[in-house]
């Protein structure tokens, strides 16, 4: 159950930060780290053990000076492999996922699941000028840093990291093969044991993705009114999940709220062809954007006094806020806020 509502905070964070992305002018091309580089948007094919897989709509990869680029998070996740991304450090962690994490990512490998592609013609590959943001990125794969080649290190683009295709094939052990008449790209992904690895006595390093997940308490016995032989009617304390389960709700409810509305304004905002007209939206957006914050930080307070009020650890409201806020300045950072 915490799990999942990890998962609704990570997805409000996201929701909200879209709203702030108002108050930020467009950077333009001399930005640090922005640049214009030239591509070729071939129609690249994905097949993992035979199933073929295809990114969103606009994270097909590309080709640059002969280099395959690939969405990393795509090409880890049909691997079975969790990703997270620090920015404060620009780092990018690719780890084995646990129970819960997998199950998430076989369900999101099944939502991009698509019959074989036919093969492309000549006329299918398009040459065009792309805007990207190149720092250096650090890469962990499983604890361990991997170093692609200093003029391959990777770019960002739409807010996704993309890195060269056997750079990813070298770091993640698994054998990939791409035809460059056909742009299909094959991998052959090895058996991983069915147990995740416990590593809650491994030392921390600053290699290896920090857990964030509390540990549940146990739930102290509901002791029932009435003694001797009566039948008293003790108040039924609620348990730890069920307090957590209904906070989840909340945080569901209030990350559709948000992005629905916040949706709505970005929308406008960017088809809005009037000064006058973005300055009203983009008030509106940040007011909407303090709002949902403000929501959020109440949603909390509220489950806090739950947990002390049936004598539970409130450690996972600690955690939930810090998650947040982490994923608000991470936001912040991709948009440039």
């Amino acid at each position: 159950m915490k799990n999942h509502l990890k998962r609704g905070v990570l997805v409000l964070a996201s929701a909200i930060v879209m709203g702030s992305a108002f108050a930020v002018a467009q950077a333009n091309d001399a930005a640090e780290g922005q640049l214009s580089i030239s591509i070729a948007k071939a129609p690249i094919s994905f097949t993992f053990n035979g199933q073929a897989l295809a990114p969103a709509k606009g994270e097909e990869g590309f080709i640059h000076e002969g280099t395959t680029y690939v969405p990393l998070r795509f090409m880890s996740n049909a691997v079975e492999k969790s990703v997270a991304w620090d920015g404060n450090t620009m780092t990018v962690y690719v780890t084995e996922p646990s129970k819960n994490e997998k199950e998430a990512i076989r369900k999101s490998n099944a939502a991009y699941a698509v019959e074989s592609s036919t093969a492309p013609t000549q006329e299918s590959v398009v040459t065009q000028s792309i805007g990207v943001f190149s720092k250096p990125i650090t890469y962990v794969f499983d604890g361990v840093k991997k170093t692609p080649a200093a003029d391959k290190s990777g770019f960002i683009y739409n807010n996704k990291v993309y890195v060269p295709l056997r750079f990813f094939s070298d770091s993640v052990g698994q054998t990939v093969q791409f035809d460059p008449k056909t742009y299909a790209i094959k991998v052959t992904v090895k058996a991983q044991a069915s147990k995740t690895p416990d590593t809650t006595n491994q030392p921390e390093t600053s290699d290896k993705k920090p857990a964030i997940a509390p540990t549940q308490p146990t739930p102290t016995p509901v002791v029932g009114g009435g003694g001797g032989g009566g039948g008293g009617t003790g108040v039924v304390k609620p348990s730890y999940d069920s307090i957590i389960s209904e906070a989840e709700s909340k945080i569901i409810a209030l990350q559709a709220g948000c992005m629905a509305k916040l949706t709505t304004i970005k929308d406008q905002y960017e088809a809005a062809t009037e000064q006058s007209e973005k300055d009203r939206l983009r008030a509106q957006g940040e007011a909407e954007f303090t709002a949902c914050d403000s929501s959020f930080y109440s949603l909390m307070d509220n489950l806090r006094k739950s947990l002390q009020d049936n004598q539970y650890d409130t450690a996972a409201v600690d955690t939930y806020i810090v998650l947040y806020e982490a994923l608000v300045a991470d936001k912040k950072a991709e948009y440039g806020i």
